[in-house]
């Protein structure tokens, strides 16, 4: 049996099991619209803000400049804000 060797991390990496899980447990328990007025949008913006929180920690940045995009692109057509 051969083994696979995976080089193309460039495109995308397999996160963490730990990662999958919280993933699919948001969307899955959580799928509103954090800009939505309704008790399912106000939870998914508690999880964003718990999320943002999160990772600005990790990074030592500050909360409110940390954007969550969909992938590279959408990301590198934000620009830089500073």
């Amino acid at each position: 049996m051969s083994r696979e060797i995976f080089l193309d991390n460039n495109a995308t990496t397999q996160p963490l099991p730990e990662v999958t899980a919280a993933v699919m447990a948001v969307m899955s328990d959580c799928f509103g619209n954090a800009s939505s007025a309704n008790r399912t949008g106000e939870r998914a913006r508690r999880l964003l803000h718990g999320a943002r929180e999160s990772t600005a920690q990790l990074i030592n940045a500050i909360p409110h400049s940390i954007s969550f995009t969909s992938g590279a692109t959408e990301a590198k057509n934000l620009g830089d804000p500073w």
